[in-house]
Formats: C-alpha cells, sequence, structure tokens
C-alpha cells in the first residue's frame, strides 16, 4: 500500500515539473520552439533585364516603368532654364533726322498725256452689250480710249468695273458668269492700253427678272465708275 502511494506521488511531482517548465518561457514572453515563428524572407524580385548593346558599344536607355492601371500618369519634371531677355539697345546717341531733311513725299505717278476733254468732270460711264456677249463691241474703242487717257492722266484714280447681265430665276448663276466674263474682258482691253491691273477693280452682278417679265433695255451693261 505505501508503495503504490509513493508511485503516485512521483507520477504527480513528474507532472508538475512538466507544467512548470512548460509555463516559464510563456510567462517570460517567449514562444515555446515548436511555435515559433519564421524568420521573413526576402522578398522575391524579378531579375532586370540587361540592357542592350548596340553594335557600337553604346548602351540603350532602360525603358520606363510600367504604371499600374488606374494610377496617373508621373508628370515629367520641367528642365529649369533660365531665359534672360537682353535689354533694348541704347539708341539715344543718335538722335532722328529732321523732317526738314526727308525727301518729299510721292503719292502717285506724274501724268503720261492730256486728258480728253469730253472726260473732264465725268464720275461715271456705262458700256452697253448685247445680250448674251460676253465682250464689248467694236464701237466701243474710242470709249475705251478715251478712258484710258483719262486714266493716265491721273494716275491716282482708280476704276471700278461693275458688270450686270440680265437674270432669270432658273439661270442667274449663268447671268453672274456672263457679268463677270464682260467685266474681265474690259479690264483686259484697258490693260492693254496700259492701265496697271491695280487700279481696276471688277464687280459682277445680275439684274434680276420675275418669271414672264421682259429684261429691262439696260439690263447687259458694265458701268465704269472713277474712284480718287
Amino acid at each position: 500500500m505505501q508503495t503504490k502511494t509513493t508511485s503516485h506521488r512521483h507520477a504527480l511531482a513528474a507532472a508538475l515539473l512538466l507544467a512548470a517548465g512548460l509555463a516559464a518561457p510563456a510567462a517570460q514572453g517567449q514562444t515555446p520552439p515548436a511555435q515559433a515563428t519564421q524568420a521573413p524572407q526576402p522578398e522575391s524580385r524579378t531579375p532586370e533585364r540587361p540592357a542592350e548593346v548596340l553594335p557600337n558599344g553604346q548602351a540603350l536607355p532602360r525603358p520606363a516603368p510600367r504604371v499600374p492601371r488606374g494610377q496617373p500618369l508621373p508628370t515629367p519634371a520641367k528642365p529649369d532654364i533660365a531665359v534672360t531677355i537682353p535689354a533694348p539697345p541704347d539708341l539715344s546717341a543718335f538722335p532722328p533726322p529732321a523732317m526738314a531733311e526727308l525727301p518729299p513725299r510721292v503719292d502717285a505717278k506724274p501724268p503720261q498725256g492730256e486728258m480728253p476733254a469730253q472726260f473732264t468732270g465725268v464720275s461715271q460711264l456705262s458700256l452697253p452689250f448685247a445680250p448674251n456677249a460676253e465682250a464689248p463691241a467694236q464701237d466701243a474703242k474710242a470709249l475705251l480710249d478715251g478712258i484710258a487717257a483719262r486714266l493716265a492722266a491721273r494716275p491716282a484714280e482708280r476704276l471700278e468695273l461693275r458688270a450686270y447681265a440680265s437674270a432669270f430665276p432658273e439661270k442667274e448663276t449663268a447671268a453672274r458668269r456672263l457679268a463677270l466674263l464682260r467685266a474681265r474682258a474690259v479690264r483686259e482691253q484697258l490693260i492693254a492700253r496700259g492701265i496697271d491691273r491695280e487700279r481696276l477693280v471688277v464687280f459682277a452682278r445680275d439684274v434680276g427678272t420675275p418669271p414672264g417679265a421682259v429684261a429691262p433695255a439696260n439690263a447687259d451693261r458694265v458701268d465704269l465708275v472713277f474712284r480718287p
């Protein structure tokens, strides 16, 4: 009986010792060897791609890193370049010339001939055209000669060529085209008489005629208007 009691005591003492040994590391904030955490493993990285080299030995620049989808692209840095604006030159040592020393201003060319008497004081003339005709009639030669003589005697004047053609509602475009051809024909004849092209201004218009009506007698014409 005493032997059994002693063995029970020994078993209980061994159990207490084992429990005390396990509790001591926990009380000191240590983790039992079986439950110890493993050391953090280093992050795995993709091996960098070797730089490409050209046949001449020059290395190509590496591509820019990819930006994840949904994130804004990085803003490139602006180069810090100092811009210096030079000061204007000092022209105080060079005074402007006096107005009396400047040459006289020439506004127009000198007259090249005498103006016909019948064109003195006239500001507008009219050159009639035959229906559907693009060029002026032969009897308009004397009128064009007198106009060219006046423009030569007054180099500062300009001449407006306002051409008209009779037009019906279904042929308005054709009428404006005919009027333009008439103005160009008169201009070319004046240029052939020595008048500068820049002094001749062309206008093309049509004279509208209602359906069933007769076109006016002066619908086909070119008005010649003198402008200073």
